[in-house]
């Protein structure tokens, strides 16, 4: 409970509006509010977008939030359009996205291509 709140402070010191309804609909569907506030926060910090339902359907579908946040983030810094959809995909094939994004990848052409980045860049086996 603390640590939500926590990240619920951070996320309104940020200037991201998070509703009463928005979290208990977090709480009803068992979603680690923390990880999910923690996220928007990340990337509301250093001026990306990143909507809460965004973060919440990557958690839901087995994504790792936090981690999509910091390469969009990373994105964003490089001046390349942020295209969370890729940053998902990545995701939720296991790529280590922070990774890519940090090596300089076109999130948007990894998932799919022939010449991808390969294995290294797994997380773990596919």
């Amino acid at each position: 409970m603390l640590a939500w709140l926590t990240q619920f402070r951070r996320c309104r010191r940020a200037g991201v509006r998070v509703s009463h309804e928005q979290l208990i609909g977090m709480w009803l569907r068992r979603i680690r509010i923390a990880e999910v506030l923690e996220a928007v926060a990340i990337a509301a910090e250093a001026g990306v977008e990143f909507p809460v339902d965004h973060a919440e359907i990557a958690y839901l579908a087995g994504g790792r939030p936090i981690e999509q946040a910091r390469a969009a983030v990373i994105v964003a810094g490089r001046g390349q359009p942020v295209e969370l959809m890729a940053i998902s995909a990545c995701d939720l094939c296991n790529y280590d996205v922070v990774r890519l994004a940090q090596d300089g990848w076109d999130l948007s052409k990894v998932v799919g291509a022939a010449d991808g980045p390969g294995e290294g860049y797994r997380r773990r086996p596919a």
